[in-house]
């Protein structure tokens, strides 16, 4: 579908007020132009009421809009996440997701979105990997391209991030990416630069991370010579937050803007470095300048700033059903059980990643959703009274114990838990309430959308009912960024106040999440009791605690069956139905901000799961859901896989509308999925992930992701660009109109193929052009490299359509590293066109007559 273009409200000119960027700048005193380079709170940039300069908003995230609060925030529209945008390879939806997101964030006030990703999938591992895109530049920057358009269409500024090499989150904010000069032209620069030229993102975020030594936000080779001088960027260079290290380090190298505020780095540190010298008031001018430039383009938005942060009441439903669907991988239909029936049979629907939803990765991409589908949810809506769905958990594979709220009962009789919040301890006679609410969510993170008169030093009591479904064993979990304790009838269940561990919480500032098991009996009423006190309340904590906030509260319960239990249970009804839907993969708590995966494995419950599921009913239809690769020991006894991500709020609709058939699958890979972790380069030594000495060597170079495979091996479980559909699709007719050329800096070559539905259902093909180099002495090329790529309409069966492409000379060049330029060798190229990176249909020869460089 074409991008709905949404131009920002009609108003006179007479009615917007532009400012004189370069008067207001001679009017401000020093102070204040320095006062314009950092945050005024996480979310604001500072205004200067007296020369109307507005503050602006800014929100996460690459899903949807959170808006300003964590805790308890708006709810919001959630889309899927990056490599689920990925799978569908389709520019024009992901616009689509981006004027989506941009009405989103008018409804809350936001001026800039902080979104999208393009750092590359250099590790199957990385714990933020879910939110970039792909692991081929190109796929990653014209896809990130159609999102900027659709977003900023909107009035609303994208945010292009991170500038660069933030490839993991292990050693963050200190790892130094040691990456040679062709690799980080080739695979880590190539999607911004792409992105860049083809939507002009309002902002650019720098990374955490050092490159070859030096941090990003501090490097003006990257930011001012790259970045603003040879790609010609104009707009605005903002830190992650808490991204900036320097004062005249960061200044001098293009940095605008320090986020959030109030600041760290800059304030009264950077007015002593002007007073010194060794930062001129010239410099502090470029940077303000770049912010007033930024307000001028927000202003005709007509967003407020400080507005109210207000539900959309249009959501884009239809975007978030379309992309949900759009975004499953349909891998294997060995037997054609796909697409199942709607009527006349029994559904097993098994696994842990069935009943509840998981919409999305952990940390910046989460969010409070307006609403969730989980699978089961969405297979049951699918069939109706047309057929009967059974359901089992299979086994316990979470991470952290399950959150329970929604489980509760607040003093209301609703879902949920009361939360009560105090400047004083417990034990004191004379506490008073400061703020009191209810929740559903468990999960709690106290930073913000809190009274003034709550204290940094506080405490919070949780209280709710409980009333077991299933008489049982039931564990409990609680930690916190602070210290908690847990309480059942008053009796204390769980210690974590006097002795708390650090752990992996809230960014890794909090706890260690502890545990204890109780057996409560069905139809009993329990009470559930959560004492909390912030990490400045405490004094029994010695980790990692921020001491400056109010802190978080996460705990959780669930009945704890016997993985012997789970099992029997799942088995008995799979042998009891007519077909098996098994959902399992991972979760938040595994692939999130902060911390990479450990392995490329499932939990190991869910691998006992599946293979007895399969032993049983080798006809299963296995769904795994997780936002990066997974390894599938299990592959060649499973006749039917498909792969979905966290796909928003419509995953289960998304979903269920792919095994059902309502809509045919077309979406493909976005990263190869290995046989093994040890099978992929990056993995092959320590000092290539995670790391050593506070380096990681990207011992790789340009051979990242599927670039390997083709060219040096092993075999993929599943190649990049792998996807089935329904029906079957024949590549006719491939050609070009020059097969013989001398290429220039605006000649273009094209080319063509007929796309024919050879098979009974309706469908669309994504086709995908590589380009194979010759060999050139003393270069070492992948031997084929994505160029290109166009997903067609929907095709009847027997019907066809013609797809074009255009190849300009960067589709043929590399980065000479002796030269610090482009070149093209002369030679004879392999213009390859596939339904993957390994299934390839049509190739035919294109000869580059002279030598050139650019």
């Amino acid at each position: 579908m074409p991008v709905a273009i949404h131009p920002s409200p009609e108003r006179s000119p007479s009615k917007i007020k532009l400012l004189d960027v370069e008067e207001v700048l001679s009017k401000l005193s020093l102070p204040e132009k320095v006062s314009l380079l950092s945050g005024k709170d996480n979310w604001h940039t500072r205004d200067i009421p007296k020369f109307n300069i507005p503050s602006l908003r800014l929100s996460d995230g690459p899903n949807g809009c959170r808006g300003t609060k964590f805790f308890e925030g708006v709810p919001a529209a959630c889309f899927p996440c990056a490599t689920g945008l990925a799978s569908t390879w389709d520019v024009e939806l992901v616009s689509e997701v981006g004027v989506a997101l941009g009405d989103e964030c008018r409804a809350k006030g936001v001026h800039v979105l902080l979104a999208p990703t393009v750092n590359m999938l250099r590790t199957p591992l990385n714990g933020r990997g879910f939110e970039s895109f792909s692991e081929d530049p190109l796929l990653s920057g014209h896809l990130a391209g159609g999102f900027i358009r659709g977003c900023q269409s909107t009035g609303v500024a994208a945010t292009l991030k991170h500038l660069v090499c933030n490839d993991q989150e292990t050693q963050r904010y200190s790892i130094s990416a040691e990456v040679d000069e062709r690799s980080l032209r080739e695979i880590y620069l190539k999607p911004f630069e792409i992105a860049i030229r083809e939507s002009n993102p309002w902002l650019v975020m720098t990374s955490y991370n050092r490159v070859n030594g030096k941090h990003a936000s501090e490097t003006g080779e990257l930011i001012t010579d790259l970045l603003r001088k040879e790609w010609g960027y104009e707009g605005m260079v903002v830190s992650d937050w808490h991204g900036t290290y320097s004062t005249d380090e960061a200044i001098q190298a293009g940095l605008d803007l320090e986020m959030p505020g109030p600041s760290i780095i800059r304030g009264p540190a950077l007015l002593r470095m002007v007073t010194c010298g060794k930062v001129k008031e010239s410099e502090i001018d470029e940077r303000a300048r770049q912010v007033l430039k930024l307000v001028n383009r927000l202003i005709p938005s007509g967003i407020l700033s400080n507005g109210e942060e207000n539900e959309n009441p249009t959501p884009a439903i239809g975007v978030m059903r379309q992309s949900a669907a759009d975004a499953v991988v349909l891998l294997k239909n060995n037997r054609k059980i796909l697409p199942l029936p709607k009527t006349g049979k029994r559904i097993a629907v098994i696994g842990p990643n069935a009943s509840r939803a998981q919409i999305f990765g952990g940390g910046s991409a989460a969010l409070r959703p307006t609403y969730t589908v989980s699978p089961l949810d969405g297979i049951k809506a699918a069939v109706g009274d047309g057929a009967e769905v059974l359901y089992a958990r299979g086994c316990d594979a979470h991470k952290l114990t399950p959150l329970i709220g929604e489980e509760l009962i607040n003093s209301k009789g609703q879902a949920g838990f009361d939360i009560t919040f105090y400047n004083d301890p417990p034990s004191s006679s004379s506490r008073i309430p400061i703020h009191q609410l209810t929740t559903t969510n468990s999960n709690m993170f106290f930073n913000d959308n809190l009274p003034e008169e709550l204290n940094r030093a506080c405490y919070a009591t949780v209280n709710a009912t409980f009333t077991p479904p299933r008489s049982g064993i039931y564990e409990f979990g609680v930690g916190a960024l602070g210290v908690s304790d847990l309480y059942v009838d008053d009796v204390l269940l769980i210690d974590n106040s006097t002795s708390p561990l650090p752990g992996e919480l809230f960014y890794g500032k909090g706890s260690r999440e502890e545990t204890n098991t109780i057996h409560l009996q069905e139809g009993t009423t329990y009470k559930i009791r959560v004492e909390y006190a912030s990490p400045s309340a405490s004094t029994s904590f010695v980790g990692p605690l921020a001491l400056s906030s109010r802190g978080g509260l996460r705990f959780g319960g669930y009945l704890k069956l016997s993985p012997e239990e789970h099992i029997r249970e799942a088995i008995e009804l799979a042998g009891s139905v007519d077909y098996v839907v098994l959902v399992a993969g991972l979760n938040a708590e595994f692939e999130t901000e902060g911390f990479d995966r450990q392995t490329l494995s499932l939990p190991s419950p869910t691998l006992n799961l599946i293979e007895s599921i399969l032993s049983v009913r080798p006809d299963a239809v296995v769904c795994l859901q997780s936002g990066t690769p997974l390894e599938l020991p299990f592959l060649d006894r499973c006749d039917t896989m498909l792969h979905f991500f966290y796909n928003g709020n419509e995953t289960g609709n998304g979903l269920a509308e792919i095994l059902f058939g309502r809509t045919n699958p077309s979406g493909k890979l976005p990263f190869t999925i290995p046989k093994k972790l040890g099978d992929c380069r990056s993995h092959k030594t320590l000092e290539s992930f995670p790391g050593v000495d506070g380096k990681v060597h990207y011992e790789e170079g340009v051979f990242v992701g599927y670039r390997q495979f083709v060219s040096h091996g092993p075999q993929a479980a599943f190649p990049f660009g792998h996807g089935l559909s329904y029906t079957t699709f024949q590549y006719a007719q491939p050609a070009s109109a020059h097969p013989s050329l001398n290429l220039s800096s605006t000649s273009s070559i094209e080319i063509s193929c007929i796309v024919r539905n050879t098979g009974p259902t309706q469908g669309r093909e994504i086709v995908q052009l590589y380009v194979c180099p010759p060999i050139i002495e003393g270069v070492d090329r992948p031997k084929r490299e994505l160029k290109g790529f166009k997903k067609t309409s929907l095709i009847p069966p027997s019907g066809e359509e013609k797809v074009t492409l255009q190849l300009n000379r960067e589709a043929f060049a590399y980065w000479s590293i002796a030269n610090h330029r482009w070149e093209v060798q002369k030679g004879i190229y392999q213009v390859l066109l596939g339904s993957s990176s390994e299934d390839i249909h049509g190739r035919f020869d294109i000869t580059i007559e002279e030598d050139f460089s650019f």
